[in-house]
């Protein structure tokens, strides 16, 4: 029987280790679908909570669609310098159509970085899809003022 010496195992380590660090970390962990979604929330980023932030409720079944498929294309790498990050935050709510709901958060409205595992990271979409920011912006739907929990509010004058 051959021993297997040290260098030889470090080096399938090595390996090991590169590969591993190196596979890419989609940005939802199992994808989703657009019929399973009944509105898609986004809260911009918000200065004074007492002013509120600008946000829209997407509901039409197309606009879901690209958001969805935005967000499915989207992975996850490498963690930003902390001061690169700002203090405002935006959110995107997917609303499922059992009830439940999930959110990410993006460094100010800037969703080409957002807030996983306690820290920034930069994210990649497919350059065939616009950014969240984008289909957000270029939504039909109406924008209203809201709180940071995302109720309806009015703006003080």
């Amino acid at each position: 029987m051959k021993k297997i010496s040290t260098t030889t195992v470090y080096m399938i380590l090595l390996i090991l280790l590169t590969f591993t660090g190196c596979s890419e970390k989609q940005l939802i962990s199992e994808q989703f679908e657009s019929s399973n979604i009944n509105k898609v929330q986004v809260i911009t980023a918000m200065g004074n909570p007492k002013y509120g932030a600008d946000s829209k409720i997407i509901t039409d079944t197309k606009e879901i669609e690209l958001f969805v498929d935005t967000f499915n294309s989207g992975v996850i790498g490498d963690r930003v310098d902390d001061n690169i990050a700002d203090v405002a935050a935006s959110s995107y709510r997917f609303y499922f159509n059992d009830g439940s709901y999930e959110v990410f958060t993006f460094n100010g409205n800037d969703t080409n970085i957002i807030w996983h595992d306690n820290n920034y990271y930069y994210v990649d979409y497919d350059e065939n899809f616009k950014t969240p920011y984008d289909l957000y912006h270029y939504s039909n739907a109406e924008v209203i003022v809201v709180d940071k929990e995302g109720n309806e509010m009015q703006r003080p004058n």
